[in-house]
């Protein structure tokens, strides 16, 4: 069914769809994850997934909520979408850092540099943040210019 969405979109999320209710577990999850990836429009996407968090298991429904998050991020709702997400920064959370570029996106879209900045300098730092995200936060505040100093003890 994947290899079918370049060819035949439409088919692909029928078939992905058929999976979603019949496949065993965690096929099912990862085929209903695509499927809502594959609606029409970034809101239907968006609306997709956040429905569908709730039925999945607890690392799937992180998953579906911050990619819905990445797709609003430049809708008008998208600031809301990244707040919703504030319980996934716990240091325990898998996508923490995935929330925390998200906020940082967001606060830099509404203005808020320094805030942007301070999650950046946060993430850069971060030895428990994947490698990409760290060099993203590198590479934003290397085009943003520096944050504050990263304090003992922050989020």
């Amino acid at each position: 069914a994947v290899a079918r969405i370049g060819q035949d979109k439409p088919g692909a999320r029928a078939e992905l769809e058929k999976q979603a209710k019949d496949a065993p577990e965690p096929y099912r999850w990862l085929a209903a994850l695509t499927a809502a990836q594959l609606l029409d429009t970034t809101e239907e996407q968006v609306k997709a997934l956040q429905a569908l968090a709730p039925k999945l298991s607890p690392e799937f429904a992180d998953l579906a909520l911050v990619a819905a998050a990445y797709k609003s991020i430049d809708t008008p709702g998208g600031e809301q979408t990244v707040a919703n997400l504030e319980p996934l920064t716990g240091p325990e959370r898998g996508y923490r850092a995935s929330v925390r570029e998200l906020q940082a996106l967001a606060a830099q879209r509404k203005g808020d540099l320094k805030k942007a900045k301070d999650i950046w300098t946060e993430l850069s730092r971060d030895p428990g943040a994947p490698q990409g995200a760290q060099q993203r936060s590198q590479a934003m505040l290397n085009f943003y210019g520096p944050g504050e100093p990263a304090r003992e003890g922050a989020k």
